[in-house]
């Protein structure tokens, strides 16, 4: 039984993980949307929403055919603006929210940033207080190369 549990968390996380792609594609575009032309856009819109048919396409457990419908809802938005030269920057805030709510409902994070203990650095070691500091080497002024063609001119 703890196999089937494995199986079905690992599908649920590597659903999530699509849907986190698709959303942080989402973001890309809200951010450069300002530098992109008109032509541009509608390419990045499309490419998208190839995105979100790929994951619709894909097998998944019944489980995940509820958060599919909110998908299927995103990627039939993003084609109709486009069909109908709506406005891309409003339907892609739209999508953002509800791919960002789907997201939350998954309860997979869309990062796994942080430290485990034993990959923190170790700090060295202070010098015990009777130890002379480390000697360093006398500081050399730099010569700049006209002294030295002078030099070997003369």
């Amino acid at each position: 039984m703890e196999f089937k549990q494995h199986i079905l968390m690992e599908q649920k996380e590597y659903f999530a993980d699509r849907v986190n792609n698709i959303l942080t594609a989402i973001h890309e575009l809200l951010s450069a949307k300002k530098q992109m032309g008109a032509k541009q856009m509608v390419k990045s819109t499309e490419t998208i929403a190839n995105q979100i048919r790929k994951v619709l396409h894909t097998s998944w457990p019944r489980s995940e055919h509820k958060y599919l419908r909110v998908l299927q809802k995103c990627g039939v938005a993003l084609m109709k603006a486009i069909d109908e030269k709506g406005d891309l920057p409003e339907t892609f805030n739209s999508v953002r929210v509800e791919l960002e709510k789907l997201s939350h409902k998954l309860r997979v994070p869309v990062n796994k940033l942080g430290t485990d203990s034993d990959d923190t650095p170790k700090r060295p070691e202070p010098k015990p207080p009777g130890e002379s500091p480390e000697q360093l080497p006398p500081h050399q002024p730099q010569v700049s190369p006209e002294t030295i063609n002078q030099q070997i001119a003369g």
